[in-house]
């Protein structure tokens, strides 16, 4: 996971993970069935995570 080797800082997380992110999308759904696996699609919860980053950081600028 990249969260902890970038320090849990946004930008780092965003330019550590690239390459994984670019990996996931290129596959895409194998099948049909993948789909109805999925509770949270993986996109929605990414950009779940990046949020809560930018809280976070924000917070402790305070």
């Amino acid at each position: 996971m990249q969260l902890p080797a970038a320090n849990f800082h946004k930008a780092a997380v965003i330019r550590k993970s690239r390459k994984y992110w670019e990996k996931l999308n290129s596959v895409g759904i194998i099948n049909n069935q993948s789909a109805d696996l999925e509770v949270m699609p993986y996109e929605k919860l990414w950009r779940f995570v990046l949020e809560s980053l930018r809280e976070m950081n924000e917070g402790m600028k305070e």
